[in-house]
């Protein structure tokens, strides 16, 4: 029985390296995914769907309440200062607006950078709060009081 083996480098054999190649190419995609995982956080998941259905219709409400009273808002943001200028548009008698108002800036798309802070009047319709850094991108704006809410939008530039 005469057999021939030719003896040569193993990577000069193609077979080989499709052997070697796919699972690598899981190893290194699984680890990808791994990292992305861990680096990015999309927020917890809510325990109590019916509580924040109820939730749902109180805001409603109180989108509506700020239409009756024809309420709007300017937002402006100082990137150099970190302030949130606002100016509350449309309501006839200052003496009904709250000295403080809340402001909750919901990230678009990250629930992780999302803030909730107090603004403080500082003159006829006008209010300030220090909002620090702000991730370059789109935010949303809720200003509300006791009993109405207004929406708002903005985009901060990346400095």
């Amino acid at each position: 029985m005469n057999t021939s083996f030719r003896a040569g480098s193993w990577y000069r054999d193609p077979y080989r390296w499709l052997v070697i190649a796919f699972p690598l190419a899981a190893v290194v995609s699984g680890l990808t995914t791994a990292v992305l995982a861990i680096r990015s956080f999309d927020g917890m998941v809510v325990d109590d769907y019916y509580k924040q259905g109820l939730e749902i219709n109180r805001v409603l409400r109180r989108d509506a309440r700020a239409r009756v009273l024809n309420l709007g808002a300017e937002v402006r943001w100082d990137s150099t200062r970190g302030i949130l200028a606002i100016t509350l548009l449309g309501a006839a008698d200052p003496s009904t607006l709250p000295t403080t108002l809340s402001v909750d800036l919901v990230y678009a798309t990250r629930a992780g950078r999302d803030r909730h802070l107090l603004a403080q009047a500082i003159g006829h319709h006008r209010y300030v709060v220090s909002t620090g850094d702000l991730a370059p991108g789109h935010w949303y704006v809720h200003l509300a009081s006791a009993d109405w809410r207004i929406t708002n939008s903005m985009h901060v530039e990346q400095h």
